[in-house]
């Protein structure tokens, strides 16, 4: 494990420097307390041709799985699908899926839900289709995901979904970006915040799973 944690450290200290800032905020705005390098690097090393490198980062994702918010997740779905292993990364889509709604409601800027959405379309298809094809299993696998969220506290920042959007030019970050305002609700609320989503997200499910079945069955 020390070994494989070296070999990502190394990994990813190249390729932060390659990732710059995308824009440059005053000096008072809390947005500079954001930073998202290590999630850019990993998902920049997933998208490259080396599958040792890639292994790593996979390997550090499982091993660490708390401290990567989810845009790491997501990609991480993506090369896990592309690989066959769809019921793990159903699992890792559908975690990364229900931590960034988690971080939308914290968030004080509305328009960050653009930003799920987004991401929900780029990785999104693919799982839905193959948990569709195999809704025995959805229900198992959803509820794996929800006994996971609540029993495992994020060690991320929740904050890193209103700087990407920003970079992606979709969320009203800019407006905030000349100021200290805060980016998220208080502490104190987000346990409550968190339990009212899982809720929401797994009643959601549940329609969706409903909804496609109509639509199979011609009602």
């Amino acid at each position: 494990m020390k070994i494989i944690t070296m070999l990502a450290i190394a990994f990813f200290s190249v390729t932060q420097n390659c990732i710059a800032q995308q824009y440059a905020y005053d000096s008072a705005s809390v947005y500079n307390e954001i930073n998202i390098d290590k999630e850019l690097s990993m998902i920049h090393i997933l998208k490259a041709a080396d599958k040792k490198a890639k292994q790593i980062v996979l390997d550090s994702i499982e091993q660490n799985i708390n401290s990567y918010n989810p845009l790491v997740l997501y990609e991480a779905s993506r090369i896990l699908f592309r690989d066959r292993k769809e019921y793990v990364a159903t699992y890792m889509f559908y975690l990364a899926q229900l931590r960034a709604r988690i971080d939308v409601e914290l968030c004080l800027d509305t328009s960050v839900a653009t930003t799920l959405t987004t991401l929900n379309n780029r990785y999104g298809p693919g799982v839905n289709h193959f948990i569709f094809l195999h809704r025995d299993s959805a229900k198992s696998i959803i509820n794996r995901v929800i006994q996971f969220v609540r029993t495992n506290a994020e060690t991320y920042d929740h904050r890193w979904i209103a700087l990407y959007g920003d970079m992606l030019q979709i969320s009203n970050a800019r407006s905030l970006k000349m100021t200290n305002e805060k980016i998220v609700l208080p502490a104190s609320k987000w346990q409550e915040v968190k339990e009212l989503t899982i809720k929401d997200y797994y009643d959601n499910f549940l329609e969706f799973l409903k909804y496609k079945s109509r639509r199979e069955f011609g009602h």
